[in-house]
């Protein structure tokens, strides 16, 4: 299956993160490569809200090619107002196709976030065959809740 990461205009509520970060997709549109962020309170994107609180990130990246194959490293993934990880143990990443607006298509499994906010995430994703605008969300991961899948707290930036 050949995805194609189709790039759309960015959203008012997006363009200050995005403008801090870089996204890219090779030639071919089959590959999508962005820095990562932390979130700011009151954001919704692909359904999902973000934390209540501020995050920060020290460095991260996201890399999702056309096979589906999801690597994600971030370092330094933790609240902007006591540099912890506020006892968050894992992480998902969720892959929105159509921008802030749009819904998740595809979520990974879940890994560890260390206490220095270190998380590396790499997995297979069944994926749509078009995908406009990506955005992929760090989300928290909780085992015993409904849904586990809690607030996004760090995303990509949006294909553009």
């Amino acid at each position: 299956m050949l995805t194609k990461f189709v790039g759309v205009g960015l959203t008012a509520a997006l363009m200050v993160a995005a403008a801090a970060m870089t996204t890219e997709a090779k030639d071919d549109d089959t590959t999508y490569q962005s820095a990562i962020v932390g979130s700011t309170p009151g954001m919704t994107i692909g359904g999902v809200t973000s934390g209540g609180a501020a995050w920060k990130v020290a460095r991260g990246r996201v890399t999702l090619e056309a096979t589906g194959r999801l690597k994600i490293e971030v370092f330094g993934l933790v609240l902007a107002a006591n540099d912890t990880t506020g006892g968050i143990p894992e992480v998902v990443a969720s892959l929105v196709c159509g921008g802030s607006g749009g819904s998740i298509a595809a979520t990974s499994v879940q890994a560890g976030l260390s206490v220095a906010g270190n998380a590396e995430i790499r997995d297979e994703l069944a994926l749509p065959t078009i995908c406009p605008a990506p955005v992929v969300l760090i989300q928290i991961f909780r085992p015993a809740s409904v849904p586990q899948f809690g607030p996004f707290i760090a995303l990509s930036g949006i294909s553009g």
